[in-house]
């Protein structure tokens, strides 16, 4: 137990020291802020590592700490154009993942990431989904599991920006926010399937 709370403290620390290192982004544009948003988007979908069987026939629960580093090249040619020596190439995330299996195959499952917030820049992402395994009712005695998994994703980030603004006679301080939503829709086969 002591183990797993200290990897889950080393991942958050490892994770908020990256983010601590906010890229300079002096002259971002929608269309730029958009192509970080694509570099992200890893992070944003709902991706549990469940198969498509139950955790168990009547009840089962699982937690899990999900982590890795996610490529990003837009970011890095952003930062680049300000600092040539910046390297944004890739970003850990951390992601917190619970399942709770249900008669009749119901399994609920949430994925989150804490918000993280350093320096200028916050970001947080929170995701649900439900699952059914057709062959606990529906398809009983079919030869491998089968399921269907519905998710959403709500992901937020945001940075301050300072604005220099001739019409205001100076600098201006503005947050610029994003928000992304995802939803979707999987059917789930067995690994050992092919």
């Amino acid at each position: 137990m002591y183990k797993a709370l200290l990897t889950f403290f080393a991942m958050t620390l490892l994770t908020t020291a990256a983010v601590a290192q906010t890229p300079n982004l002096d002259s971002i544009n929608e269309s730029d802020l958009e192509d970080v948003v694509h570099d992200f988007s890893a992070v944003f979908s709902h991706s549990p590592l469940s198969s498509a069987a139950p955790l168990g026939s009547v009840f089962g629960i699982e937690a899990a700490l999900v982590g890795g580093l996610v490529s990003t090249p837009n970011l890095e040619r952003l930062t680049k154009e300000n600092d040539p020596t910046s390297d944004f190439d890739q970003v850990p995330y951390l992601s917190l993942v619970g399942q709770v299996s249900l008669p009749f195959g119901i399994t609920g499952e949430i994925s989150f990431l804490p918000e993280v917030d350093a320096e200028d820049f916050t970001f947080k992402t929170m995701g649900l989904a439900a699952k059914w395994t057709l062959t606990e009712t529906l398809l009983a005695g079919f030869p491998i599991d089968l399921a269907i998994r519905v998710h959403g994703t709500q992901s937020d980030l945001s940075y301050s920006q300072i604005i220099n603004n001739a019409s205001t006679s100076g600098a201006v301080t503005s947050t610029i926010e994003y928000s992304n939503t995802i939803y979707g829709a999987q059917l789930v086969l067995p690994k050992n399937l092919l």
